[in-house]
């Protein structure tokens, strides 16, 4: 499923506001209850917009022998978003400020 494309695109703006993501939270719901594996979208932190993926079900994975199991963790304040795994070599984290 892609939201960049019709007729998804035509609420766009309710997919890429910066604060509410009540509607994306609801369109996913409906979407994991129609057994949708990835949702394709638009990046509202990046500039240029680019594109981003939601995998909703592992199976969006086309080989079955690359799949590694993760646990991230994502924590979120009104200034950044950090996500943060450990494994078994290193630890990562991710972070982006908001400005």
């Amino acid at each position: 499923m892609d939201l960049r494309a019709k007729p998804f695109s035509r609420d766009r703006l309710s997919w890429c506001h910066p604060r509410d993501y009540g509607p994306c939270q609801a369109f996913v719901r409906s979407a994991r209850a129609a057994g949708t594996r990835i949702i394709r979208y638009e990046s509202v932190c990046d500039p240029e917009h680019g594109g981003c993926a939601a995998v909703l079900d592992c199976s969006a994975f086309p080989d079955a022998s690359v799949r590694q199991r993760q646990t991230w963790f994502l924590t979120t304040d009104h200034q950044r978003a950090s996500w943060m795994r450990t494994g078994e070599a290193h630890d990562e984290r991710y972070e982006f400020v908001f400005g």
